[in-house]
């Protein structure tokens, strides 16, 4: 199985041919990601659904991790999210219509592993500087 030191490039290819099969190999049964605005999951399944609806919000988004650190068990990456809000985009309780505005966010997370799987994912994000982008926050 493969560990913190493989995963960013297992996911990145993963993540940008829209493989929700090959991400959901490298989460653990029952994966908690947390994001800003109180975004939590605690299955892999929910985590699929969240991946499933970003592609659906985003039809070409895309994640380039541009750097990280892997020690023991943990990892940390930072990287951009790109794409073009052309589908209707989901932030916890509220549904947001297409902008079809683009958008290009920074990110890092931050992760933990357990018997080579991601057991806990916490990702950060400018969540205001994303509203701005799509047209919907004030600057």
């Amino acid at each position: 199985m493969p560990g913190p030191a493989e995963y960013p490039k297992l996911a990145e290819n993963a993540f940008n041919r829209r493989d929700l099969a090959a991400l959901a190999r490298l989460w653990a049964p029952d994966f908690h990601y947390r994001a800003p605005g109180g975004e939590e999951t605690s299955t892999r399944e929910a985590a699929v659904a969240r991946e499933q609806a970003l592609f659906d919000a985003f039809p070409d988004i895309r994640a380039d991790l541009s750097r990280h650190l892997a020690c023991g068990d943990a990892l940390v990456i930072e990287g951009i999210m790109s794409g073009t809000h052309d589908g209707p985009l989901r932030l916890r309780d509220v549904r947001i219509a297409p902008t079809h505005r683009p958008m290009r966010t920074r990110f890092v997370g931050v992760f933990s592993f357990e018997a080579g799987l991601v057991r806990r994912e916490r990702v950060y994000y400018d969540r205001l500087e994303l509203l701005q982008q799509l047209g919907l926050a004030g600057a």
